[in-house]
């Protein structure tokens, strides 16, 4: 997870010193809309956050621990105090398990956390598309400030699909406990970004537009 970590942050602090090697102005620019980006990547993070809490809930109640084998007497002196008092039922027996209400399944999680998460990726975009032009006059000073913004602004709006399952699908394998799945993701997905931002022609992309250059690393940051 540290591995993931460092990823992330070495790709956007890669995105960030490109910008800002274009032109004073691109980079200005680029740390504008990159805020604007992370805001709305919040609300994806808080429907992870509640999948991973609801999916690790949904998966220990479809298969409880299982306790050691009972020895003499019947009493199991490898269990642990929570297995215990899990398996007594408050002295009613093993059978009190079976009265513990069942939630959603495992498979109803996954189901209501991509219907949110379509839902919210059409909210998003169509936030940061009606927004645009009232974000920039609050954030930006100037014209030429507005304009290079302006210029990779679809890359905000259209990422947004990308971002919201990016972080949905980290919270349903932290949620199942694949945390070897998560790092490796990260890493697969940050490598091919952090090589093609370190091409001299990344640079070259765009560099005639407003942005001068900012669409380019848009396009490697994607």
């Amino acid at each position: 997870l540290t591995a993931r970590t460092f990823c992330g942050l070495f790709l956007y602090a890669r995105a960030s010193a490109s910008a800002a090697a274009s032109s004073p102005l691109a980079g200005a620019a680029h740390a504008i809309t990159f805020q604007i980006w992370m805001s709305a990547s919040l609300l994806a993070d808080a429907l992870a956050i509640a999948c991973q809490a609801l999916l690790a809930s949904a998966l220990s109640t479809a298969a409880p621990p299982a306790l050691p084998p009972a020895g003499e007497g019947g009493r199991r002196p490898n269990a642990s105090r929570a297995q215990r008092e899990l398996y007594a039922g408050k002295g009613q027996g093993e059978g009190a398990l079976a009265q513990v209400p069942a939630g959603p399944s495992p498979r109803l999680v996954v189901v209501r956390t991509a219907r949110l998460s379509l839902a919210l990726c059409v909210l998003l975009c169509s936030l940061l598309s009606l927004g645009r032009d009232l974000m920039l006059r609050s954030l930006a000073p100037d014209e030429a400030l507005r304009a290079a913004a302006a210029s990779v602004w679809p890359f905000v709006v259209f990422s947004q699909p990308a971002t919201v399952a990016a972080f949905v699908v980290d919270g349903l394998l932290f949620g199942s406990r694949d945390f070897g799945g998560a790092a490796l993701a990260m890493v697969a997905g940050a490598v091919p970004g952090l090589l093609l931002l370190r091409a001299p022609v990344i640079l070259t992309v765009g560099a005639s537009s407003a942005g001068g250059g900012l669409t380019g690393v848009g396009a490697g940051l994607v």
